[in-house]
């Protein structure tokens, strides 16, 4: 039997950048050289917390090393 599933995972992580890849030079330059539309702390946090749920890893491109600890993580199934 071949079914197609919706796998959606849900997690609550933690995300700690080193201050100096947050200013607002830092910032200009993850711009300029990275995504054109992260121009912000919010975006740039954004940006590594997504990072890191996906890969599970703790370097960002861009962005160096940052701390993530995974509060909670929820899994749901819906058969399409």
């Amino acid at each position: 039997m071949k079914q197609i599933v919706r796998v959606t995972i849900i997690k609550d992580i933690e995300v700690e950048i080193p201050d100096e890849m947050l200013t607002e030079e830092a910032i200009k330059e993850f711009c300029e050289h990275f995504y054109a539309d992260m121009d912000s702390e919010d975006a740039i946090i954004k940006h590594a917390a997504q990072y890191v749920a996906q890969f599970d890893r703790s370097f960002v491109e861009g962005i160096g090393n940052v701390s993530y600890t995974e509060l909670d993580e929820t899994v749901e199934t819906e058969i399409l």
